[in-house]
Parts: structure tokens; C-alpha cells; sequence
């Protein structure tokens, strides 16, 4: 009895959290080599746009915004990912 309480517990263990462990483990953000700012734009499109371009020029594969704001001229941070 014990051990199949047992059994039924680690099988359950194992359908929850393999899903779970697939799902972290396909998450690559990649390293990050730099980062980048940009002034001026106009909307948050142009904004991550810019970023980008920056990215790109430095060689980078992607971008993680970590700041962006503003009124009528926005302002934005992102660092830049290689993966």
C-alpha cells in the first residue's frame, strides 16, 4: 500500500513538472553584451525600432526593454542579447 502511494505520488510529481521544466528550459534569453538608449522618438514602435538598429549595428541578435518613457518625445533603455 505504502508503496503505491508512493509510486502514484512521483508519477504525479513528474507529469506536473515536466511541462513546467520544458518550458524554462526553452526560454534562452542568450547573454547580454551591452547596452543601448535612444532619445527622441516619436512613438513606441519608432522607440523599439531605434533599439533595434542599435542592437543590430553592435551585433547583437535581440533586445530586452528595460526602460522606456516620455511625453511627446519618448525615451528608452534595452540591453542587447547574442544568443
Amino acid at each position: 500500500m505504502k508503496k503505491s502511494i508512493f509510486s502514484a505520488a512521483m508519477l504525479f510529481s513528474l507529469v506536473i513538472s515536466a511541462p513546467l521544466m520544458a518550458a524554462a528550459s526553452s526560454v534562452n534569453p542568450g547573454t547580454v553584451i551591452g547596452h543601448v538608449s535612444v532619445i527622441g522618438a516619436g512613438t513606441l514602435d519608432q522607440a523599439e525600432q531605434m533599439l533595434n538598429n542599435k542592437a543590430r549595428a553592435m551585433g547583437g541578435d535581440a533586445i530586452h526593454i528595460t526602460s522606456m518613457g516620455g511625453k511627446n518625445k519618448l525615451f528608452a533603455t534595452a540591453e542587447v542579447l547574442k544568443n
